[in-house]
């Protein structure tokens, strides 16, 4: 081995940093080799298995932080495993930290892939991955936590990786994986009753965006039980796709969707209106998976309810909260209970306000931990006829003329002269377009409900900005969908002027363009058959800033970004693709489920069946009644003071509150740990 490493000195140079097109794989080695009287070594070396030396030094070797902190060497080969060496007598002293470049986070970003030591000389790349290769973080206390976790492909059903937590004292593990594009589940499971610190974690980026699984969550899903009960918790991760409604009935559907978690919602009946019911937990410890919330009519019917929990549904798109149809002109009453945790949750309905405003909403009541409110909804009145909707309109000191189109041809010529007054006009409701300033016209603004026109923009005689649209609808995209597009020019001096387009990839048309002033921002709703796009701007953004973005519309407002190009990134690309697809019906393709579609050509994953005490109208099967609180099969019964569930009267106190003797106050803390079965 002496004589082979130093026939190795013969032909292998200091090294340098590539800056070249890389035909392997490139890592970045952060090397420190130190030189010591007792050390004879003057060179390190990197070598594959092969023999194959992919990078090397001198010793005392000390990296550089240039764009990244540490070399980048190209030549890492696929599933290869390296060795770090040195030449004399082969003892050296120092570390290499290898790293992963990861731009696409931010420029100069990397991952830690591999450490070496002199107690860990040896590293293997992954194998060849067609997909991303991405790393598992855990954290926990090793042998102590008895933790596993999972990862599976929910679309194919193949486990693509597992593992524990074996890392001692809260030192981070990193697992590697492939992960083609598709929809995942990350599932841990832990048995709760190690007897000592309970505070694991395992989590996985993708898309700057973590999916993480703690043991707080288990505890506050109630899956721990009592703290000796196997449990399970799993969170769900995409990669390159689409968690969604995959019914085109629905008001959330979204054609980029490979699978479903939840149900779709669709339009309310016309006795009904949208309730917004929105968790804010402020903190996790104090939720067990007991604490919970639930709406009731004047009648006392349960008419939805939920869970509390530190992770829930609002992520605002386009509302913040969950969405259910309920009766309208009807009182209702909403309840927390299950004990004292730090937060609120919020009651609203939709905006009230005239033309559109996705995500707006009118606030009605919140409510704090183990207490109610009572609200009423009624129904929406209008200054309108029948058949019609109130939009608002506003705008500058000109008569502006101004035509909606309607889908089955009519026209409607309308006239705004209320410089710089509010008017709500009564139109029909339906699908139409809206033109205005198309006879060259250079003086003038108006606002129709939430789109703006300025006449200016529109005909080219002044910098470009917002309201450059002579005609904005608000109907369906015929063969296709509607998406939004957002633009914005920025650099250090605003000197450079930057256009924008969308094109068909097929024919090379340029089907949509828009040329933006420096330091200029606007967003426009653009229609766009099926087929394969390329957005691209010229020329590209230098990391200065800037952005262009291209999002889905669902029916209810809300974004599914297909293209985002970051000008801050000096990375970035100057193009990036957008396919649209073809409208298909997904849902439940098993016919012995509850909600089965026998219309569905695309299985959406989300299956709903019959319980073991329910039918799939929520109806007690036979054999079962309901308890008090509705459960089929429950064993919840009224205290005597007539609560479901309740325990009676405190003692020493009768129903109404009142002390039969004398009260004192009790300051009483008493802790859970774990290995505490009290």
């Amino acid at each position: 081995m002496k004589n082979f490493l130093l026939s190795l000195c013969v032909v292998v140079i200091p090294f340098i940093s590539f800056s070249q097109d890389c035909d392997s794989n490139e890592m970045i080695l952060q090397v420190n080799m130190y030189d010591y009287d007792w050390i004879d070594a003057t060179e390190w070396y990197l070598t594959s298995s092969t023999g194959t030396v992919v990078a090397s030094g001198p010793i005392p070797y000390q990296y550089d932080c240039n764009y990244y902190c540490g070399d980048l060497v190209c030549g890492f080969e696929d599933d290869e495993c390296y060795t770090l060496s040195a030449n004399g007598s082969g003892e050296w002293s120092g570390s290499v930290y290898v790293y992963i470049p990861n731009d696409e986070q931010c420029n100069g970003c990397t991952t830690q892939y591999a450490y070496l030591s002199t107690s860990e000389t040896d590293f293997c790349t992954p194998s060849a991955c067609d997909g991303t290769t991405q790393y598992i973080s855990s954290s926990g206390y090793g042998s102590e936590d008895d933790v596993v976790w999972t990862i599976t492909n929910v679309v194919t059903g193949e486990e693509v990786a597992t593992g524990d937590i074996n890392e001692c004292c809260g030192s981070d593990q990193y697992d590697w994986a492939c992960f083609p594009d598709g929809v995942y589940e990350l599932t841990a499971c832990d048995t709760g009753d190690a007897g000592f610190y309970n505070d694991w974690y395992v989590e996985i980026n993708f898309d700057n965006s973590w999916t993480s699984i703690y043991a707080y969550e288990l505890e506050n899903a109630g899956v721990y039980g009592d703290g000796t009960d196997y449990g399970c918790y799993s969170e769900y991760f995409t990669v390159n796709s689409t968690i969604g409604c995959m019914d085109p009935a629905a008001l959330d559907y979204d054609p980029y969707a490979v699978y479903q978690i939840e149900e779709c919602l669709y339009p309310c009946s016309d006795t009904e209106q949208f309730l917004i019911v929105d968790i804010n937990s402020w903190s996790s410890y104090q939720l067990d998976g007991s604490q919970l919330w639930e709406v009731t009519n004047s009648a006392g019917e349960v008419v939805i309810n939920g869970v509390v929990e530190y992770d829930n549904n609002n992520n605002c798109s386009p509302y913040c909260g969950d969405v259910y149809c309920v009766p309208s002109d009807e009182c209702y009453t909403i309840t927390t209970s299950g004990g004292s945790w730090d937060g609120y949750v919020n009651v609203s309905q939709e905006w009230s306000g005239t033309g559109t405003c996705s995500g707006c909403t009118d606030w009605i009541t919140d409510v704090y931990s183990d207490s109610s409110s009572d609200f009423c909804l009624e129904s929406s009145s209008s200054n309108c006829a029948d058949g019609e909707v109130e939009m608002y309109t506003y705008g500058s000191c000109d008569d502006i003329a101004y035509t909606l189109t309607y889908a089955d041809g009519t026209v409607l010529d309308m006239l705004y002269n209320s410089c710089y007054s509010t008017v709500y006009e009564c139109i029909p409701e339906g699908d139409y377009t809206v033109c205005m300033f198309t006879e060259g016209e250079t003086n003038g603004w108006m606002y129709f409900g939430d789109w703006y026109f300025d006449a200016c923009q529109i005909n080219g005689t002044c910098g470009s900005g917002s309201g450059g649209e002579s005609c904005q609808g608000s109907g369906p995209c015929e063969d296709g969908f509607n998406y939004y597009v957002y633009t914005y020019t920025n650099d250090n001096n605003c000197s450079i002027e930057r256009t924008f387009t969308i094109s068909d990839v097929e024919t090379g048309d340029v089907v949509w363009s828009q040329t933006m002033s420096p330091c200029n921002s606007n967003d426009f709703t653009v229609c766009l058959p099926s087929g394969d796009y390329e957005g691209c701007v010229e020329p590209p953004f230098n990391g200065n800033g800037g952005g262009f973005d291209v999002a889905f519309i669902n029916g209810f407002g809300g974004y599914n970004y297909i293209i985002d190009i970051n000008g801050w990134n000096n990375n970035t690309p100057a193009c990036s693709d957008v396919s649209v697809p073809e409208s298909t019906i997904g849902g439940c393709m098993d016919s012995a489920a509850c909600n089965y579609n026998p219309d569905a050509v695309v299985n959406s994953g989300f299956c709903l069946y019959p319980t073991e005490t329910t039918d799939c109208d929520g109806n007690c099967i036979a054999g079962y009644e309901a308890d008090c609180s509705g459960v089929c099969g429950g064993d919840a019964v009224e205290d005597e003071c007539g609560t479901c569930g309740g325990l009676g009267p405190q003692n020493g106190y009768d129903c109404d509150g009142n002390c039969g003797s004398n009260e004192m106050i009790l300051q009483v803390n008493m802790y859970d740990y774990d290995w505490i079965d009290a």
